[in-house]
């Protein structure tokens, strides 16, 4: 365990973790999209030129583009998911998509709840992907690589509302996509009403088994909702860590168990703003055993656990206001 002086830190500026895809690709290519009025001045040679050398995820120059669908169509995608597949292609969906119509002068803002997000791969033209409901909300993307070629989405059909207010969660779905079709589209169980799609860990898949997880107020407590595909079926479950509100959560799986970090503040008689809790269970099992403190944080909260270098044994990154650590599974 590792223990935090209670003594004043200076306090750094707040950094999150970002993924590491975007830090070549997907990032610049996004971000140029949303200051469309900047772009009405790149004349589509700019685009030709691109075309006749195209980059890779590998790049060493960074390079910024419009997100284009064509010569004409403009498109921005909120990150909710960021997923590339070992071929090189990149899912990126999230709510909400902006897609706008070159008219040479000015760009006009197009209906956008026809598209779940867009592939990027080493072109200068993106492609959209069709939503799997049409006209309807969603929020909430989460998307974890098929060995395949196709990704697992998961998302939620809800009534939008505007921040700092959650949307209401009407339904939560889950399909697999390659792009530009879908298969296995399904509702998830429903256990409550008033889940937080917008906090869910990453979606997480190891060898048939997935896992998903979100945090849901009740009794001015956050309490965590676990939904599990656990031989071709789909589970729901809340999970109670105590009498502490969860704050923030991350998934990992290996072979043999589940693995999940928990940041709630820890109970007893000293002061206590959010440390970090690792539990562990068997695929099939119900509750969560071994707890263990990894960070007793005082006056220090842990922010954004992450699990990492999956291919390896793992290992959970998390940040505070502070500092950041980096710790491998044991």
């Amino acid at each position: 365990m590792l223990i935090r002086s209670h003594a004043p830190l200076r306090r750094a500026r707040r950094s999150r973790a970002l993924v590491a895809i975007l830090l070549h690709r997907v990032l610049p290519v996004v971000l140029a999209a949303t200051l469309p009025a900047a772009l009405a001045a790149q004349a589509l040679g700019a685009l030709a030129a691109s075309d006749a050398t195209p980059f890779t995820c590998l790049d060493t120059a960074s390079r910024v583009h419009p997100a284009r669908l064509d010569d004409t169509h403009l498109i921005f995608v909120e990150q909710q998911t960021v997923v590339a597949q070992p071929d090189g292609r990149i899912l990126v969906a999230g709510n909400p998509i902006w897609v706008w119509t070159d008219r040479g002068a000015r760009y006009d803002m197009l209906a956008n709840d026809s598209l779940f997000g867009m592939i990027v791969d080493t072109t200068a033209i993106v492609h959209a992907i069709p939503s799997p409901l049409p006209g309807h909300p969603l929020d909430g993307m989460r998307a974890v690589a098929l060995p395949d070629g196709w990704w697992m989405v998961t998302f939620a059909d809800v009534i939008p509302a505007e921040v700092p207010k959650r949307p209401t969660v009407l339904n939560m779905w889950v399909a697999e996509t390659d792009g530009a079709r879908w298969r296995a589209l399904r509702k998830l169980p429903v256990v409550t009403d008033s889940l937080d799609v917008t906090m869910s860990t990453a979606l997480v898949w190891r060898n048939g088994r997935a896992r998903l997880a979100m945090p849901y107020a009740k009794d001015h407590l956050r309490r965590i909702v676990l939904y599990s595909l656990d031989e071709g079926k789909w589970t729901a479950s809340i999970q109670d860590f105590g009498l502490a509100s969860v704050s923030a959560t991350a998934l990992h799986l290996t072979a043999t168990r589940d693995v999940i970090a928990v940041v709630m503040p820890f109970l007893d008689s000293a002061y206590d703003v959010n440390s970090l809790f690792l539990y562990t269970k068997a695929p099939r099992d119900a509750r969560w055993t071994g707890k263990r403190t990894v960070v007793r944080a005082g006056q220090e909260p842990v922010l954004d656990p992450l699990f990492t270098d999956f291919a390896t044994r793992g290992s959970l990154r998390t940040t505070s206001s502070a500092t950041a650590s980096h710790r491998p599974l044991c």
